[in-house]
């Protein structure tokens, strides 16, 4: 993105943002935000670390988005792994969990551009 079309909501995500590997981005599961209930029907924000979830290689706080995003949520399995291919395609697979683009439809590419 070129600096000078940057708007203020991409000047503040850019200080907002987390610099993690794939292997940094896999321990922010429900697993490891709920202490010692994998199967938690709710997230609870007091006791329980942020979920993230990666597209195109960038990193994205999902938190405030736990009804969705968190233990028992319709997204829950996009949490700690690089979603791509299940963002663009509406997969909720475990196999369409990762980050090749091949096959994509141009309609499907869209929806992560």
């Amino acid at each position: 993105m070129d600096v000078a079309s940057k708007t203020k909501d991409d000047e503040d995500a850019e200080k907002q943002m987390v610099s993690l590997t794939l292997e940094d981005l896999a321990s922010f599961t429900s697993a490891s935000s709920i202490e010692g209930d994998d199967e938690c029907d709710e997230y609870d924000e007091s006791n329980s670390s942020p979920l993230y979830l990666s597209i195109m290689g960038r990193i994205y706080d999902v938190t405030a988005g736990s009804n969705f995003y968190g233990p028992g949520g319709q997204y829950h399995s996009f949490v700690g792994k690089d979603a791509t291919r299940a963002f663009a395609t509406g997969c909720l697979k475990e196999e369409c969990m990762v980050s090749t683009l091949d096959g994509l439809s141009e309609k499907e590419l869209k929806e992560i551009d």
